[in-house]
């Protein structure tokens, strides 16, 4: 889950929050302060220059309206990502049996359906060698064979579909087991 910029982005946002409910915390006793110079004449007089210093002492407004706001704000955030992180351990745990589910077909299709069918064209060849079948029959056991061989195609397509659809959710490569396990099982094929 660290690799999700999602779950990084909602868990820096409540951080922030949390930073700035303690910054409001920690200056509610001092108000706004202002330096700056000021510059006065009178009509008759000299004109004076000096510092001009404004300190506002908050005895009736310490700022609970703003921390309370920045308190609701930091709960919302935390709740956001909490629902992130929850969605994105959903969205990999369907991915995953996506994966595991397309894994199994594939398996399904290298062990069993594809030997099958080419011990079936095979038997067939050599009865119709013999002549104790026709040529039709040949056809259909070879057209079983090619459908067979497109719905392995098929398998492939989905699982590295699921493939990619869990990196997606995961957020980032998954590494080469799943890769090689499917490159090992076909070349025992």
């Amino acid at each position: 889950m660290k690799q999700r910029l999602d779950i990084a982005a909602s868990t820096q946002q409540a951080r922030l929050m949390a930073k700035a409910v303690a910054l409001a915390r920690q200056t509610r006793a001092i108000g706004r302060l202002e330096i700056g110079v000021d510059a006065h004449q009178d009509t008759d007089g000299p004109r004076v220059i000096g510092p001009n210093l404004v300190v506002e002492l908050p005895l009736f407004d310490q700022r609970q309206a703003t921390i309370a706001r920045l308190e609701a704000e930091r709960r919302e955030a935390e709740r956001r990502r909490e629902r992130v992180i929850i969605d994105a351990h959903a969205e990999v745990r369907v991915a995953l049996a996506q994966l595991t589910s397309a894994r199994d077909v594939v398996a399904h299709y290298q062990r069993t359906l594809l030997p099958l069918r080419r011990s079936i064209v095979e038997l067939t060849q050599e009865a119709y060698n013999g002549m104790f079948v026709g040529a039709p029959r040949l056809l259909a056991a070879k057209r079983a064979e090619l459908d067979a061989s497109r719905g392995y195609v098929e398998a492939l397509r989905a699982y590295w579909s699921a493939s990619a659809e869990l990196e997606r959710a995961v957020g980032g490569r998954l590494g080469t087991t799943h890769a090689d396990a499917v490159t090992t099982a076909q070349r025992t094929k």
